[in-house]
């Protein structure tokens, strides 16, 4: 028996290698990536070989097209079987009602099966040959674009060159991200709770969002909360933050949040820095007792974040229907992985600023921006 390894740039170099060597009944023992590598096991004379060797197909997708996918075959079949059996051991109305039923649910099925198909590639994107690595959709895949996101933009890229297929599917994704009238949002709103992680920059962004606001011209009144069980080290750096922008600060709690921000006549900031399940349940009340309308929930999302850190924050607040505030915007870019997650949550950006300055150091997010930055960085 004769086991070779074979090590090449690509899975589709290293086979042709080991054709070359084996012949073309080779049998592959296994594959593992090393570094920029495709590193390939295989042997001419293994000890269980495989019941059926089927040759490699080139033209799988258009096969799976034309026998499995093609909703016109699919639909004339159907349609046909339906009508014989009808006329047949199916005239009872209820079995023939469920029957149609069965029908309607396998041809979404066929359909779901032919989205997922579109952008399946069988290797790791660094193992696909150069003539595949060179379309839209393996490129962004490669940048770190999810494949889900990547299918559901894909109308804004097929069938253009690649630089204008990836600044389209930006402009796409830009769009998708951003809240159109956040800016609106903020100014309707009568209590604006911000929420977030430990070191997601909450506190400030809180802070901020008020500076913001005193600086409108038709907001007259303006408080800073924190809401916490103790004076703990953020309500008293939120009343540093006061007496910087010049507005009164208080502190509630979760026994009279409600009775407090349901009294009071001015608009209300809330630093939120209880415990997750207790911000959750307190916050829903809130906007019970006084209006959705009247509410708007903000967390503090720090650029740089993991994928998993980002989808665990938005799992916790999904109930609140938050509206993402970017912070930290100044120390860290904003990667394909974040904006993918952020998309898949189907969360929107209202706001983003950096670490520094208080006052008029948060800005509302465009759409026309994000895409630039989204050209420039990704």
């Amino acid at each position: 028996m004769t086991t070779i390894t074979i090590k090449a740039k690509d899975s589709a170099t290293a086979m042709e290698e080991i054709v070359a060597k084996l012949g073309a009944d080779a049998y592959i023992l296994g594959t593992k990536k090393n570094g920029n590598e495709i590193e390939v096991r295989a042997t001419n004379d293994p000890i269980h070989k495989p019941a059926v060797k089927r040759k490699p197909s080139n033209k799988f997708n258009s096969i799976i097209n034309k026998e499995l996918l093609s909703a016109e075959k699919l639909g004339s079949v159907v349609d046909s079987s339906t009508e014989s059996l009808k006329n047949t051991q199916f005239n009872n109305p209820t079995i023939s009602k469920n029957f149609e039923t069965d029908i309607h649910q396998m041809r979404s099925e066929f359909g779901a099966l032919r989205k997922m198909l579109q952008g399946m590639i069988v290797t790791e994107t660094d193992g696909v040959n150069e003539s595949l690595g060179k379309s839209t959709r393996v490129r962004l895949l490669q940048a770190g674009f999810s494949p889900d996101l990547i299918t559901e933009l894909s109308f804004s890229f097929e069938g253009k060159a690649y630089e204008m297929g990836r600044v389209n599917f930006l402009r796409a994704l830009a769009k998708r991200l951003v809240l159109e009238d956040s800016a609106d949002a903020l100014g309707r709103a009568s209590i604006i709770f911000v929420v977030g992680g430990v070191g997601s920059g909450k506190t400030t962004l809180a802070a901020k969002l008020a500076a913001y606001l005193v600086d409108q011209k038709d907001i007259r009144s303006m408080a800073l909360a924190s809401f916490d069980k103790t004076k703990n080290l953020s309500s008293e750096l939120l009343k540093s933050f006061s007496r910087l922008i010049n507005v009164p600060n208080f502190v509630v709690t979760e026994s009279d949040i409600q009775n407090k921000l349901s009294l009071i006549d001015q608009k209300v900031v809330v630093d939120v820095s209880c415990e997750d399940q207790i911000a959750v349940e307190s916050i829903e009340n809130v906007r019970n007792a006084l209006g959705a309308t009247n509410i708007l929930t903000i967390v503090a999302t720090s650029v740089g974040s993991s994928s998993n850190a980002i989808a665990k924050e938005l799992n916790i607040f999904e109930s609140l229907n938050p509206v993402i505030g970017l912070t930290k915007f100044d120390r860290h870019e904003m990667c394909a992985h974040e904006l993918s997650t952020i998309a898949e949550k189907n969360r929107q950006v209202g706001f983003f600023t950096g670490t520094k300055s208080i006052i008029n150091a948060i800005s509302v997010m465009k759409e026309d921006v994000l895409a630039q930055y989204l050209k420039e960085k990704c």
